[in-house]
């Protein structure tokens, strides 16, 4: 072979690498955001296609070898935790009473979170302008497109009694996550006047399909990042105690509103405390089970069953200690507090952004208007891919300043 042709090919290659990672990430950052509007089940079919065109841009890639993780990623504290918490859940399955449908949400859960670890493993070392143009500009046309048809809408097709949503609120609640890391794309770059803009559609999205819980989480995230940008690892540290100790202490809290409000409210706040009150009920009657929990995918198939009441807590703190008792809490606490204290030790620009992005994720976990579903979880695995991609950009994304040389003798002006 012709030693020129080998540049060739080599150039060939990483164009058609590049071209097969923009593809991958235009689906999952553009096409998925706007199409959940229409379609629940668009999310589940073309997060996979994504992943597999980035996949395979990885491996055209002339230098792939760069690109396999490294030990130091795999083995961090914040993989290992992962870990931990999806080998307990695992285990749980063989306790759980509805062991089929556990273990197919399980495996469907396990292969969703593998997919977004491989897509980011496989992510190059520096994201390109254009690849990370593709956030704010998927969420701005999904923003627009949710608040056109949240208008057309008739309101008795937005409200259909649905427990987890119906596809504009999902579509509403995914701005609301996906808005952070587009956000922060755009602060990368030093576009402060449309982030502003961006943010601005985003909470109109919100309002407009009247998503309570999706306009909590940002106005709670908006002050973390206010207050992270001077001090990211402080403020890191602050949440880790805050978020760590709701998720630990969860069943105690419950026992104390019980013993020393229960009665005691009026009406209409009792109508909000009562599914903790009957938690604190099932701890007293099965206080063995906080230790083990009832196993995966319990309370989501108690639900629907009849064998919970239908006022039983949807929070993601009663969903960890029901299903997964205290060691899954443990476990979850110790993902998440890693997950913030690696946040706030990124450089300054992004780490206010995913500290924000952390929260307002926790925030909808909390509030229990989405949990361990399987959309939510694709959701989530969505921003991480994002995020990685931000902390990947090139610090310095802007042109340099072009020198006015001066004019030599005799040379006409151009």
């Amino acid at each position: 072979m012709p030693a020129t042709a080998r540049p060739q090919q080599a150039d060939f290659a990483a164009e058609a690498a590049q071209l097969m990672l923009r593809l991958g990430l235009a689906i999952i950052l553009i096409v998925v955001p706007t199409g959940a509007i229409y379609s629940r089940r668009l999310l589940f079919t073309l997060v996979p296609v994504g992943v597999a065109m980035i996949l395979l841009g990885a491996l055209l890639a002339p230098g792939r070898h760069a690109l396999l993780p490294s030990r130091q990623v795999m083995f961090s504290p914040v993989v290992q935790a992962l870990v931990l918490l999806l080998a307990w859940a695992a285990l749980s399955l063989l306790w759980t009473p509805f062991q089929a449908l556990a273990l197919e949400r399980y495996g469907k859960t396990a292969a969703t979170v593998a997919l977004a670890v491989a897509a980011i493993f496989m992510l190059p070392g520096r994201t390109r302008t254009s690849n990370l143009n593709l956030m704010p500009i998927g969420v701005g046309i999904a923003a627009l497109a949710t608040i056109a048809v949240a208008i057309a809408l008739p309101p008795e097709l937005r409200e259909l009694p649905d427990p987890e949503g119906t596809s504009i609120e999902r579509a509403a609640l995914g701005l609301v996550v996906l808005v952070w890391p587009a956000l922060g794309a755009l602060a990368v770059r030093e576009r402060w006047a449309s982030a502003g803009a961006l943010a601005v559609a985003t909470a109109g999205a919100a309002t407009v399909v009247w998503v309570p819980a999706a306009l909590t989480a940002m106005v709670v995230s908006a002050l973390v990042f206010s207050i992270g940008s001077s001090n990211p690892r402080r403020v890191s540290k602050i949440l880790v105690v805050i978020c760590a100790g709701l998720i630990l202490l969860a069943p105690a809290l419950a026992l104390f509103a019980q013993h020393f409000l229960a009665g005691r409210l009026p009406p209409a706040v009792a109508i909000w405390a009562q599914p903790y009150f009957l938690w604190a009920e099932l701890i007293r009657m099965e206080g063995w089970r906080v230790l083990t929990g009832h196993g995966f995918d319990m309370t989501v198939r108690g639900l629907a069953s009849g064998y919970l009441p239908v006022f039983t807590p949807r929070s993601l703190l009663f969903e960890v200690w029901y299903d997964l008792g205290i060691v899954g809490a443990v476990a979850t606490a110790l993902f998440v507090s890693l997950g913030l204290l690696a946040a706030g030790r990124l450089p300054v620009p992004a780490a206010s952004f995913m500290l924000a992005g952390i929260v307002c994720i926790l925030v909808v976990a909390f509030s229990g208007l989405a949990t361990m579903q399987i959309w939510w979880i694709t959701l989530i695995c969505i921003s991480t891919i994002s995020f990685t991609c931000v902390i990947n950009a090139h610090p310095r994304l802007a042109r340099p300043a072009a020198r006015v040389m001066p004019d030599a003798p005799g040379r006409p002006r151009v």
